[in-house]
């Protein structure tokens, strides 16, 4: 089966495109995780299925911005001012970037502002769109923002962690989720000994990053 969906692969050209807030690839910073990661998937997008595309539509502040290519990682700098713009920010420049090079799929960042562009693109042109939750949506807090409703609306669902997903699924909120955990890079000091203490230490892995909506 693994074969056959390799060769199918193989056979299809497609574009992917990724809308993001993480802006640190135009900071020319060679050491930035965001863009080494996205790096390694452009690479294995093509080995995979050769001359496919990975976009990802970043949205930024940073009006000095400029477009930055990684191999087959192609950064796009999509400025706004307020949040209430972004979703039109996005639906420009999905359809900018259609109109030169045909979009496959798209995968937003959130569910959220961005991910409400991409649905209006979608409506237009039926590409289909994958929602990204990197948060606990079944927390007070979130339900507050009613996002349930919405789900449903995207073609599918990824998630950080499998114990969401079979949340996701229990709660009916949606039938085509995935777990995805993200790979970042850790270093560690190994001249540092850590003590076993009896007080429980709790080992956060992740990143508090902002783009990730996890306020």
């Amino acid at each position: 089966m693994e074969y056959s969906e390799n060769n199918k692969m193989r056979n299809r050209k497609i574009h992917v495109v990724q809308i993001g807030y993480d802006d640190s690839p135009f900071d020319q910073n060679p050491a930035s995780d965001t863009l080494r990661r996205q790096a390694a998937y452009a690479e294995e997008l093509a080995r995979k299925a050769p001359e496919s595309r990975l976009t990802i539509l970043t949205l930024t502040k940073q009006r000095a911005a400029l477009p930055r290519n990684v191999g087959n990682a192609h950064f796009i700098p999509v400025s706004y001012p307020h949040w209430p713009l972004i979703p039109f920010r996005v639906l420009d420049a999905l359809k900018k970037l259609h109109a030169t090079h045909p979009i496959s799929v798209i995968s937003t960042q959130t569910p959220h502002e961005d991910g409400f562009g991409a649905l209006l693109f979608r409506r237009q042109t039926g590409i289909p769109v994958i929602a990204q939750i990197h948060y606990d949506i079944f927390d007070r807090r979130a339900e507050r923002e009613n996002i349930g409703r919405g789900l449903s609306r995207f073609n599918a669902l990824r998630t950080d962690a499998r114990q969401t997903t079979e949340r996701f699924r229990e709660a009916g909120i949606h039938s085509r989720i995935h777990a995805l955990p993200i790979p970042a890079m850790m270093l560690l000091d190994g001249s540092r000994h850590i003590s076993v203490k009896k007080e429980p230490r709790v080992l956060y892995v992740g990143r508090l990053a902002r783009q990730k909506r996890i306020d």
